[in-house]
Order: structure tokens, then C-alpha cells, then sequence
């Protein structure tokens, strides 16, 4: 019965370490009504960083099925007292955030305003 759970477990972390790494990147979003630039960094590790006219915020994100949970842990505009905001991502090309649940609005208005491309310059971690 151990080996059998021990051999389950490590199936299912990989499979939701698999779903994470699809998404590591880093990602721009197109330009909002204030012409700001915004980049969107998933690390490996699960940390992510949101910089957007020159200020952040910066957490840790999972994965499950085709959902992305945020939590801000610091930077400008963090809200630590939000908990967890959750999205559905969808990748046409570009990838767009539809906000499933989330009570930071900095964090909401920066992911929803607009679609994401990939970049491939900058360095992956």
C-alpha cells in the first residue's frame, strides 16, 4: 500500500509540474490606455513578477488544468490581503487571462486589460 502511494504521488506532482513548466516564460502584454508596457516573468520555481510602468509585483503562481493562480507577496502594487486571484488562461498565440476569482485589483486590471505574447529574448529561468 506505501509503494502504491508513494508511486501515485509522484505521478501527480509531475503531471502538475509538467502543466507549470508549459507556462514558465516571459510574457508582454500590448499596450494599455496609458500606452504602459507591461512584462509578466513565470519563473520555474513558481515565483512570478509582474512589472508595469515601472512598478511591480511580485509572488508565487500554480497551476492546475488550464487554471493560473496568483499570490502577491510584495512590490508596489501587491496585495498581500487578497489571497490567491485564480484564471482561466486561454493560448491562441497570445494568451489571454479571464479572472475566475480575484479580489487584488492592481493584479485583475493589469491581467485582464489586454492579450500576452510570449517573448523568446529574454532570458528563461
Amino acid at each position: 500500500m506505501k509503494q502504491t502511494f508513494t508511486i501515485l504521488t509522484i505521478v501527480l506532482l509531475n503531471i502538475g509540474f509538467g502543466k507549470a513548466q508549459s507556462f514558465v516564460g516571459n510574457y508582454e502584454r500590448e499596450k494599455d490606455f496609458m500606452d504602459a508596457p507591461s512584462v509578466l516573468l513565470l519563473k520555474s520555481d513558481g515565483k512570478f513578477e509582474l512589472v508595469t510602468g515601472g512598478t511591480s509585483i511580485r509572488g508565487t503562481y500554480t497551476v492546475a488544468a488550464d487554471k493560473i493562480t496568483f499570490t502577491d507577496e510584495s512590490g508596489d502594487y501587491a496585495d498581500t490581503y487578497a489571497g490567491g486571484g485564480i484564471y482561466s488562461v486561454k493560448n491562441d498565440g497570445r494568451f489571454s487571462f479571464t479572472v475566475v476569482k480575484d479580489k487584488a485589483i492592481q493584479r485583475k486590471d493589469i491581467l485582464k486589460s489586454s492579450a500576452w505574447r510570449k517573448l523568446d529574448s529574454l532570458k528563461q529561468n
